[in-house]
């Protein structure tokens, strides 16, 4: 079975998108969000179905659903968006250098700040 990554940003539209995108590259599935326009419930569904949750920052642990915070890492935190467009040159570097140095690896417990 593949992996089930959850990739949240603010929006859901730029760095969440970018980042779901590289990691299909690891034979999983992704899916994106944002926390700003989602309601919680929409978070608990999308937050249960994933394996692990990629946070573009730190501050956004505290939107995922407390009982799913035990899954969220902050391996590829890219900080706050000022790319604006998905797939952005610096941003897909970015997460590439992220990935070469940390790529997803067994669905263990995450590293946590």
């Amino acid at each position: 079975m593949k992996a089930r990554y959850l990739c949240v940003c603010n929006s859901g539209s730029v760095r969440s998108v970018t980042l779901a995108r590289l990691l299909k590259k690891y034979d999983a599935e992704t899916l994106s969000v944002g926390i700003k326009d989602n309601s919680h419930e929409t978070l608990e569904v999308l937050c249960s179905w994933a394996d692990r949750i990629y946070v573009a920052e730190a501050r956004m642990m505290q939107s995922i659903p407390s009982e799913y915070r035990r899954k969220v890492s902050f391996d590829y935190v890219c900080g706050p968006d000022f790319w604006y467009t998905p797939g952005h040159a610096d941003l897909v570097f970015l997460y590439r250098l992220k990935l070469e140095k940390t790529p997803p690896g067994p669905l263990g417990e995450p590293k946590t700040e």
